[in-house]
């Protein structure tokens, strides 16, 4: 019976691992076929960050890692569509956690960039990226080989999609990286949001 039972709990985690990845393939197809709705509306980023640093904090907590959020309530709405973005931001701060050493620090922080842009970064001190592997970083199914620990696997499939939420809002989603001193991911989101129609934005 106990046999039985954890054979039961491998199926069930595994047949789990299957559906996630089905999900993430049509996530990724949809998107490059441009067949997926956006529901833009005013977003809180700041507090779109400090939520999913609530969710993640178990997690971060059993890993010997802690998170912070860093911004500002003067931080404008932005438009856009707050389940994509949370998918984002999970993705972003759920790697940092992974690839970061016990006693250490994930930070999200957010900020005013360019004028009608905001930011928000991910920070982690894990033993960063190699340079040779950043311009791919973003690509389906690449996997990093080396420099953020090989103890944890992948799909390769999450930054790919993270990187294509952003551009779909107008945005950008950027990495810088160093061996040995930790990653910085990048999210550059405009306040008014993308282009509703071709030649025409929200206020037209």
């Amino acid at each position: 019976r106990d046999l039985a039972r954890r054979w039961l709990q491998v199926i069930s985690e595994e047949a789990e691992r299957l559906e996630r990845l089905i999900n993430d393939l049509l996530d990724v197809s949809m998107m490059e076929a441009q067949q997926v709705e956006f529901h833009f509306e005013p977003t809180d980023l700041l507090l779109l960050a400090q939520r999913t640093a609530e969710v993640l904090m178990p997690h971060a907590s059993k890993s010997g890692v802690t998170l912070a959020v860093r911004g500002t309530d003067a931080l404008p709405l932005i438009q856009g569509d707050r389940d994509r973005l949370n998918q984002v931001l999970l993705n972003l701060v759920d790697n940092a956690v992974k690839y970061s050493p016990p006693g250490s620090e994930v930070i999200l922080r957010l900020g005013l960039g360019a004028p009608g842009w905001v930011f928000l970064e991910v920070l982690d001190r894990g033993t960063g990226i190699p340079a040779s592997q950043l311009p791919r970083i973003f690509e389906r199914f690449y996997r990093i080989e080396k420099g953020r620990g090989a103890r944890h696997g992948g799909r390769g499939l999450g930054l790919s999609i993270a990187k294509r939420i952003a551009e779909a809002h107008g945005g950008d989603l950027s990495v810088e990286s160093q061996m040995g001193s930790g990653s910085v991911f990048r999210l550059d989101l405009p306040v008014r949001g993308p282009f509703i129609e071709e030649g025409r934005d929200e206020e037209d």
